[in-house]
C-alpha cells in the first residue's frame, strides 16, 4: 500500500511543473512531501483527507 501511495504522489507531481508547486497546493512542507514520495511514511489521516 505504501508503495502505491508513494507510486500515486510521484504520478501527482508528473503533471506539475516542480514538486514544490505540488507542495504548496497540498499545503505540506517539503521535507515532509519528500518523506511520502519515498515510501517511508504514510500521511496521517486527516492529511489524506485534505490530499483528496
Amino acid at each position: 500500500m505504501h508503495d502505491d501511495f508513494a507510486r500515486n504522489l510521484r504520478l501527482l507531481c508528473s503533471y506539475y511543473k516542480s514538486i514544490a508547486e505540488v507542495c504548496r497546493r497540498l499545503n505540506v512542507n517539503r521535507p515532509q512531501f519528500n518523506r511520502y514520495l519515498s515510501g517511508r511514511y504514510r500521511p496521517s489521516a486527516n492529511t489524506l483527507r485534505r490530499f483528496c
